[in-house]
């Protein structure tokens, strides 16, 4: 009698667990479906808008995978060098059946980011235990920009999905040595690196994870040699392809810029500018909300001698290089981040599960805990509010002039597109060619565009300065459309 007691116990257990892990997906699904038809504008709209062209172009064009093409073309066919689209290629795919909605596209993102809960509670799960997996897939899901960025139309989802796969399977595979185990793990973290290859940090824990099974066999293990290989040989072939691409074309979206914005620039990590931006106002402020990133710390120092830890602390030290390679990039851009968020938010997690655990909290411990998690809650909402406050339609000029480009202008023409650079414009004017600074834009200039066969100029005013904007209206151009904030100007 006593042993069944035990297993209804434990049974009862088990399913109280799932319900909660099943209810936090529930609600995560609902809170990341909030403005789910907003069109491409807002944060990070330059990459979003660059994605879903993308997608857009598999669909109406070239549906080829291995050619992914872009708006901001000119008059070529915009092949261009990028990362393996595998992310636009999946929404164009679903683009043939449903039609173009961006909404597939952050409907797509959506999925992904609700596997990435479940998939690193367990990973937690069979690394540590039930409750610091319960927390940790509880503090992912809820911090702010991991809400904001699962909704987007942007790959990194998909990257961090594949990530966690890649993990989830590979440590399934030491336990059981299943050939299906080991296949997954390899395919997720090949397109994970391909999706991203900055990702081939990720070795590190893997290779942790090898180390404490085989030891130093690991370096002659076949299983393993062929993991490494294999990763490589797709990355070798599809990153050659892809600058072949770039050789041929001249279009790039500038994945080899060593010492510019993304990769290198060493003297720069050693400056407080680069700390502080990168470390207290994008990791503390915007991902953690301050309050996660106080728990973070507590739980880096506290668990330090557990040895059910040291995966995860591999995990951080391969972000830590991570952050010092690819210097600008995560400097300029918060969701460059997005992948270290997940081991940070196991050791949040485990300060919270294990040493605010309420059977041995004073009353007053208790409550600094729950306050503390209150203002989290209240900090993310804040951090929310801002980034989706800048999806605000009505306040979004170049949005505003897209729709009228595409009432005003004629279907399939070519355009010069007068916005720093920023795709954004083109594809909600569903445009192709030139993007320009307004700088660039002299009599030269829109003579040589007009002879490749440019229609129409694109621009807002708030971007021109009184002299550039002179030019314009003393240059004898056709305005077709002016409302003090942008216009059109035909070019005939």
């Amino acid at each position: 009698m006593g042993n069944h007691n035990k297993f209804i116990f434990r049974t009862a257990l088990r399913l109280q667990t799932k319900q909660v892990i099943y209810f936090l997906i529930f609600l995560s699904l609902v809170v990341r479906t909030f403005d789910l038809f907003s069109p491409i504008v807002g944060v990070q709209s330059w990459r979003q808008a660059d994605t879903a062209a993308m997608a857009r172009n598999f669909y109406e064009e070239d549906f080829n995978i291995f050619y992914p093409q872009i708006d901001w073309r000119g008059n070529t066919t915009g092949y261009v060098e990028s990362e393996f689209p595998i992310y636009q290629f999946t929404i164009a795919a679903l683009y043939k059946i449903f039609g173009v909605h961006e909404s597939i596209g952050r409907l797509i993102s959506i999925f992904f980011s609700i596997i990435s809960i479940y998939l690193l509670y367990k990973v937690v799960l069979m690394l540590i235990d039930k409750k610091t997996a319960l927390w940790a897939a509880f503090i992912y899901s809820v911090l702010p920009l991991n809400i904001f960025y699962s909704r987007v139309f942007m790959p990194e989802p998909m990257l961090i999905m594949s990530i966690l796969s890649g993990i989830y399977f590979f440590i399934r595979w030491i336990g059981s040595q299943r050939l299906l185990h080991y296949a997954l793990s390899l395919v997720f973290i090949t397109i994970a690196c391909l999706i991203k290859i900055p990702t081939l940090y990720i070795g590190l824990p893997i290779g942790f994870l090898a180390f404490q099974k085989y030891k130093w066999k690991v370096f002659i293990k076949p299983a393993l040699l062929f993991y490494s290989f294999f990763v490589m040989l797709f990355l070798y072939l599809w990153y050659s392809h892809a600058h072949q691409i770039f050789l041929d074309t001249g279009l790039s979206f500038g994945i080899w810029g060593y010492g510019t914005d993304k990769w290198g620039n060493w003297d720069f990590i050693f400056t407080w500018e680069y700390i502080n931006g990168v470390f207290f106002k994008n990791i503390a402020e915007k991902h953690l909300t301050w309050v996660g990133f106080i728990f973070c710390l507590i739980g880096l120092i506290k668990f330090f001698r557990y040895k059910e830890y040291r995966f995860f602390y591999s995990w951080i030290a391969a972000g830590l290089i991570y952050l010092v390679i690819v210097a600008k990039g995560n400097y300029f851009h918060d969701y460059y981040q997005l992948p270290i968020i997940i081991p940070i938010t196991v050791f949040i997690g485990s300060a919270i599960a294990k040493y605010f655990d309420s059977s041995i909290l004073s009353n007053y411990r208790k409550t600094l805990l729950y306050a503390s998690l209150v203002v989290l809650f209240l900090l993310s909402g804040v951090r929310l509010i801002d980034y989706f406050g800048r999806e605000d339609l009505s306040k979004n000029n170049k949005y505003i002039l897209a729709e009228n480009t595409l009432v005003l202008t004629k279907p399939g023409s070519i355009v010069i597109a007068v916005s720093s650079y920023d795709p954004m414009l083109l594809y909600n004017a569903h445009k192709k060619g030139w993007q320009s600074f307004p700088s660039e834009l002299n009599e030269e200039y829109i003579l040589e565009k007009k002879k490749l066969g440019a229609k129409y100029i694109l621009g807002n005013n708030d971007d021109f300065t009184d002299s550039q904007f002179v030019y314009l209206r003393n240059d004898g151009l056709t305005f077709i459309y002016d409302d003090h904030k942008s216009f059109i100007i035909k070019i005939d």
